[in-house]
């Protein structure tokens, strides 16, 4: 049985903030309904009710990120170092393209709380896909 040194929430967490999740894209969607314009959740100068959004989504995608699977192997390991490196590439690329083009211009104020959202995001859906894709090259290769 692997042993990590790094301490993970139970499993039951990674439920608890899908649901975090859930309720701050409801309260996103309350607020665009209600006629706040969508770059709004983008801006410095944005209602303490959007970062009030952006924390709720970190707090849900932390416990999603942070949380045991059902059975902790080595290749769940494998799958979370991957991951990591992925979202760490797609940010490097991400601001080495914001700064070496005219895209800095429009985008260089946003705020510091939306990279933390888009570096869990990305984290999630790395470990995810890399899991699945995992799990459906098992099932291909019992099937035969």
């Amino acid at each position: 049985m692997f042993k990590s040194r790094i301490v993970f929430l139970p499993f039951v967490f990674r439920f608890i903030g899908l649901a975090i999740v859930l309720i701050a894209l409801a309260m996103a969607i309350l607020k665009l309904t209600t006629g706040t314009p969508f770059g709004t959740f983008f801006r410095f100068d944005a209602d303490i009710r959007v970062y009030a959004i952006h924390t709720i989504l970190i707090l849900g995608f932390f416990l999603i990120a942070f949380s045991k699977e059902r059975i902790e192997d080595e290749r769940i390991q494998f799958f979370r170092t991957h991951a990591v490196f992925i979202s760490l590439m797609v940010h490097a690329v991400f601001f080495f393209v914001l700064t070496f083009t005219s895209l800095t211009l429009q985008w260089i104020n946003f705020p510091a709380i939306i990279l933390m959202n888009s570096i869990f995001l990305v984290y999630i859906v790395a470990f995810y896909t890399l899991k699945i894709r995992d799990q459906l090259c098992k099932s291909t290769y019992n099937s035969d």
